[in-house]
């Protein structure tokens, strides 16, 4: 063989390449569904069908650019079996990538092993490997457009599945949009009393709606939240944990809004607790999670997550927010596109996730420094945890007094920019002649902590900071505008109250209607129990299950391991001083201990809690 077969040619190195990069892609379509198959979550687009072989496409064609301009600058003296080794470790890098857990010398022999056996069939058999990858490359690309439409087909079956199983709706049932604001407590914002003013545009729309001034959440993170707020279920009752999607033992919100006409749709920032695999998209005819964006794109292959969660690269270039953190604007751009388009003879649920005040808290021009000054802030420190790519500050407890201020500030500027995005939506509805027949709801899934009792972010505990949530209710019909409610709520009576508002009577969510609260009920006598949970499982923190219950004023968390905790909100409201050992706190004790065992232990033996007293 002579010397110029042994050459690589521009072409050459760019079909090596691509047939490289569609095979790995296919093997990842392939892992990804295997681990769906055994229950495991994957973090990526319901569309990784296409998606991966796409994204390890476009990088393997972007490293063949490099290798077939050396090879036209060298005048065809580069070997092919150089090209073919470069390829060869690109390949191997993505194929052991794929499972972070092999040891990192297992890896490097993988690795080598391709690159070398590769390069080494390149030099033997040069012509060979240029005819296989030649004819490899149509039946790939075929293979990869045949896979790549199941994650659209797929989605486009349900969509049609629902509207084909639902009902005449009533002609006056309202349109409903229910606005999460992701992270944020009531407790940072003005339209709930806070001295700094975040929130003007949801002030203004409480002052036209209902205000609940002490909404309490069932959870202290995203996934069990949400699991109420589409349930009506506390999260002791649902299968949504730490690993653990929502089933479907329980209807949801949306499925029984779309069983009687309603047209559903979901669109979310939180790409971590409230995508198509947590089951909280059940029930959305359209749900739209991950994007079709660059930053999606290297998220769906192993190659691309490792350049893009890389904190070198990071620190290079000084981009330290998710890499594929979607707005709040960008969700209400896709809201209003879906609007376009929804049928105009029915009615519709949507549901808009604002992700905005979620850690690492990055906010947006204007509003960086409107709150306060920013340059305090060690934006260095971001981490970003695998896989979900999750980014959060490290050494928060060794921050200095100012250091933490300056986290809050930058967390309540991305309130603000949130709060002008509700303005935005309520605007363009208005605009659009739908806001006279349209209920908005504004609340939150959970809170963050800041250094209360030491504590920072959420998940962790079950004090206020992280379950007293702000809720604003505007546009329900015989609902006293500019009303507000002191009494202590729960958002697992939510779903029944939007159902209240469809018209929809007697469907299996349960809860009780938040109109009872000026219906003339007595609101102390038929209530649900103000109840809070957060699990320990496959987390470090906390390291046993936690429940809490509100019976104003106080407020009772109680641990599985028999410690207790219990506060009087009103004369404490930061819970610095815990009256669990208080003689004349002693009855409220022992009454809501019980109140909360018999709550827990009904749902699950297992559950059962101390109760003081009852040795």
């Amino acid at each position: 063989m002579t010397d110029n077969h042994r050459r690589t040619g521009p072409v050459d190195v760019l079909v090596l390449a691509a047939s490289a990069g569609l095979l790995l892609g296919l093997i990842e379509v392939a892992t990804l569904y295997a681990r769906l198959g055994l229950g495991g979550r994957i973090g990526v687009s319901r569309d990784f069908t296409w998606m991966a072989p796409a994204a390890d496409l476009f990088l393997f064609l972007v490293g063949g650019g490099v290798l077939a301009v050396a090879s036209l600058l060298s005048r065809g003296r580069l070997p092919y079996w150089v090209g073919a080794a470069a390829v060869g470790i690109a390949f191997g890098a993505g194929l052991v990538l794929l499972f972070p857990r092999i040891h990192s010398v297992a890896r490097l022999i993988v690795l080598v092993g391709i690159a070398v056996q590769l390069g080494r069939f390149a030099a033997a058999r040069p012509d060979l490997l240029r005819r296989r990858a030649l004819r490899a490359l149509p039946v790939l690309a075929v293979l990869a457009l045949v896979i790549g439409s199941l994650g659209p087909l797929t989605r486009s079956l349900e969509g049609r599945s629902l509207a084909d199983h639902s009902v005449a709706v009533s002609p006056d049932a309202p349109n409903i949009v229910l606005v999460v604001l992701d992270a944020v407590r009531a407790a940072s914002v003005s339209a709930h009393g806070y001295a700094r003013r975040t929130t003007p545009h949801l002030e203004r729309l409480a002052a036209e709606g209902v205000r609940f001034d002490r909404a309490i959440s069932t959870a202290p993170w995203t996934l069990p939240a949400h699991a109420t707020l589409f349930t009506g279920r506390y999260p002791h009752e649902l299968s949504a944990s730490w690993k653990t999607p929502l089933d479907a033992s329980d209807p949801t919100l949306a499925e029984v809004l779309a069983t009687h006409g309603y047209a559903t749709a979901g669109f979310t920032g939180n790409f971590f607790y409230t995508t198509w695999e947590t089951g909280v998209h059940r029930g959305f005819a359209h749900y739209d999670d991950y994007g079709v964006t660059t930053g999606q794109l290297l998220l769906s292959t192993s190659l691309g997550r490792r350049l893009a969660l890389d904190q070198r690269l990071r620190d290079l270039f000084g981009y330290y927010d998710n890499v594929n953190r979607r707005s709040a604007a960008e969700i209400n751009d896709a809201f209003m596109g879906w609007l376009d388009d929804a049928p105009a003879d029915r009615p519709f649920f949507a549901f808009l996730n604002y992700f905005d005040a979620h850690e690492p808290y990055l906010p947006e021009d204007p509003y960086r420094d409107m709150h306060g000054s920013d340059h305090l802030r060690r934006n260095e420190l971001i981490r970003f945890a695998a896989p979900l790519g999750i980014g959060y500050r490290m050494f928060k407890h060794e921050m200095s007094p100012a250091e933490r201020q300056a986290e809050l500030d930058a967390y309540e500027e991305t309130i603000t920019y949130m709060d002008a995005q509700i303005a935005r939506l309520v605007e363009e509805l208005d605009s659009r002649g739908l806001l006279q027949n349209t209920v908005v709801v504004v609340t939150a899934d959970h809170g963050e902590q800041f250094g209360e009792h030491d504590l920072f972010e959420h998940a962790n505990s079950l004090y206020m900071p992280l379950v007293h949530v702000p809720l604003v209710i505007h546009g329900a019909r015989g609902w006293p505008a500019g009303s507000r409610v002191t009494t202590a709520a729960t958002l697992r009576d939510l779903p029944a109250t939007l159902l209240e508002f469809a018209g929809i009577d007697g469907e299996p969510l349960p809860g009780m209607s938040l109109s009872r609260h000026w219906a003339g009920v007595d609101a102390a006598a038929a209530t649900s129990p103000i109840l809070s949970s957060v699990r320990a499982r496959d987390r470090l923190e906390p390291q046993v299950d936690v429940h809490s219950l509100i019976e104003w004023p106080y407020h009772l968390i109680s641990r599985a391991d028999g410690g207790v905790e219990l506060y009087d909100l009103v004369v404490d409201p930061d819970q610095l001083v815990d009256r669990s050992e208080s003689p004349d706190a002693r009855p409220a004790l022992v009454r809501l201990s019980r109140t909360l065992s018999g709550a827990t232990d009904a749902a699950d033996p297992e559950l059962a809690l101390p109760v003081p007293g009852s040795e």
